[in-house]
């Protein structure tokens, strides 16, 4: 940690020293339609990127579907919660045990 203290330091001091071919010199920047086209480019590619950021967050890709992540799941169903959908006027097990 510490050296990394010093060589951060000495680094600053060789860059930031007057005459130095490394420094800072004043940014001449687009100006006018070009900068805000640059920008936009930008807030675009920045809010894209976040959306994204949250959509992989929100994502199943690591689901292997072996944890109950649900209040109520349980690890086996019991009878009363399952359904049948049909499309038949008669279904044969309704005739079988309507009679038992």
């Amino acid at each position: 940690m510490a050296l990394y203290w010093v060589v951060l330091v000495l680094s600053f001091r060789i860059l930031t020293a007057e005459g130095s071919p490394l420094q800072a010199r004043p940014i001449t920047g687009p100006s006018g339609r070009r900068a805000l086209v640059v920008s936009g480019v930008g807030a675009f590619f920045a809010l894209a990127s976040g959306l994204l950021a949250s959509l992989y967050r929100k994502a199943t890709f690591s689901y292997d579907g072996l944890e109950y992540r649900a209040l109520d799941v349980e690890p086996i169903t019991p009878t009363d919660k399952f359904y049948v959908v049909t499309k038949n006027i008669v279904t044969p097990w309704s005739t079988a045990t309507a009679g038992a």
